[in-house]
């Protein structure tokens, strides 16, 4: 074998260990999932049930492929349901995201609630109370209940979700 492609085998096989070994030593992240935001416990609010389930209903409709953290929340005399909604792709998120939407909102604010595949929000008094709704990707969020709460318990979600994802990246 010829000198020079000798030392171009030795650079190469040199250059894959190098790499194997920077990719291998690399910080490992694992998916946040919706069993491991159970343990969200807003500020000022009593935890009533907390459940994951798999293909589960939001609001009577059947969430199909999808992992879903349900928890009520109490303060007094109020209460806000939470349901998180993980999908297997962001098509079935947009699929869901819409038909949900429609039986909500109806027809025409469904229609104009996303960007498909990307992020749709839904907020407002529907039915008997307040909701405040949003999906990005593969995720949904809803939070239902008095306005005052549901913004409330949205927001600091957002922030644990956030403290989760950073704690699994480390």
């Amino acid at each position: 074998m010829d000198h020079s492609v000798k030392a171009k085998l030795i650079s190469t096989a040199t250059v894959l260990l190098v790499v194997v070994a920077l990719v291998s030593c690399g910080p490992r992240t694992e998916p946040v999932t919706p069993g491991r935001l159970v343990g969200f416990q807003p500020d000022g609010y009593a935890v009533e049930s907390a459940e994951v389930i798999l293909a589960g209903r939001i609001d009577g409709l059947v969430a199909e492929d999808s992992v879903i953290l349900k928890m009520v929340f109490l303060r007094g005399q109020s209460y806000v349901e939470m349901s998180v909604a993980q999908f297997d792709g962001s098509i079935d998120a947009t699929s869901f995201w819409y038909s949900w939407t429609r039986e909500v909102a109806g027809p025409v604010r469904s229609a104009f609630s996303a960007f498909p595949l990307i992020y749709g929000e839904l907020s407002g008094e529907y039915g008997e109370s307040y909701v405040k709704a949003w999906f990005q990707g593969r995720w949904l969020y809803v939070f239902r209940g008095e306005k005052i709460h549901s913004e409330d318990i949205a927001e600091q979600f957002k922030d644990y979700k956030r403290a989760v994802e950073r704690s699994i990246e480390l």
